[in-house]
């Protein structure tokens, strides 16, 4: 038991120090910014995490354009920024929920995240991006860090990020407007 307790103290520790590395490299003014494939790079992301959803039992889908969406930008951050919202999603979502990436561009580039969870109650959606909130503290591994990441990143990246209630009010829908 003592172990296991020194093991889950680990893994939050490192979690944490990834988490404030990559907040300190999203700060504005130390990115240098390069044409970005971001269809091919969320689609990335996503494969990447599918074996955190079969493992959840939670349905993933990437829905994108079939050509690809160039922003400027910094590759790493931008990858960042995705899986933290992609994860944040699976995180939240039950079993045999759903979690949904769409890409567009029309003109503008859009970038959602939208799952089938809980929900975040209006009054906390902008407390969300706070340094170290976290709605459940008492629940998972996480550091209360990635939105503000997302937020941060989003930022450097002249975008913005807005959350609304997912489809017929259930779950929750992050935006990242470029």
């Amino acid at each position: 038991h003592a172990l296991n307790q020194v093991q889950f103290s680990l893994d939050r520790t490192i979690h944490l120090a990834q988490q404030l590395l990559s907040l300190a490299k999203a700060e504005p003014g130390s990115l240098s910014f390069q044409p970005v494939d971001l269809a091919a790079l969320a689609q990335d992301v996503v494969e990447s995490l599918v074996p955190c959803a079969l493992e959840r039992q939670i349905e993933i889908e990437f829905d994108r354009p079939d050509n690809a969406v160039i922003v400027d930008g910094q590759a790493f951050n931008l990858r960042e920024m995705l899986s933290n919202l992609v994860d944040n999603a699976l995180l939240y979502t039950p079993a045999g929920g759903q979690v949904i990436v769409t890409l567009q561009q029309n003109p503008v580039v859009r970038l959602s995240v939208e799952d089938t969870g809980a929900g975040i109650p209006v009054s906390l959606k902008q407390k969300v991006f706070e340094r170290f909130y976290r709605l459940n503290p008492n629940e998972g591994k996480g550091s209360g860090l990635g939105l503000s990441i997302v937020q941060e990143i989003a930022k450097a990246h002249q975008a913005t990020v807005s959350i609304m209630d997912g489809r017929d009010g259930v779950g929750t829908c992050f935006t990242v407007n470029f």
